[in-house]
């Protein structure tokens, strides 16, 4: 399967979905509503994904790989690496008052 151009992503509800492939072509905006997005775990660092992210209140943002664009962590919460690693952002990082980063 192949996605590319200005398609949506929304993560919600609860549980865990791991986006462990090169889906960079993604120009759409991601956003986490609830439960966890991890791109890239720790057997596969190379995963991408373009567009921006939108991390709400009941989102977490995890994961190894590289985010294209920007990252707004509105209200929840980013954990790079998942455990100890790291997340690349290609873009803005952007902490709100209300939200959490997690640094191991």
């Amino acid at each position: 399967m192949r996605y590319f151009g200005n398609i949506v992503l929304v993560k919600q509800k609860f549980g865990l979905l791991v986006l462990n492939r090169y889906i960079s072509a993604l120009a759409g905006t991601t956003s986490i509503t609830g439960g966890i997005l991890e791109v890239g775990d720790a057997s596969n660092p190379a995963a991408s994904l373009g567009g921006n992210i939108t991390v709400g209140s009941a989102g977490t943002l995890a994961g190894h790989g590289t985010i294209g664009g920007s990252v707004s962590n509105v209200s929840g919460m980013v954990t790079p690496g998942g455990s100890i690693g790291t997340l690349t952002i290609g873009g803005n990082f952007i902490q709100g008052s209300a939200s959490t980063l997690v640094v191991r």
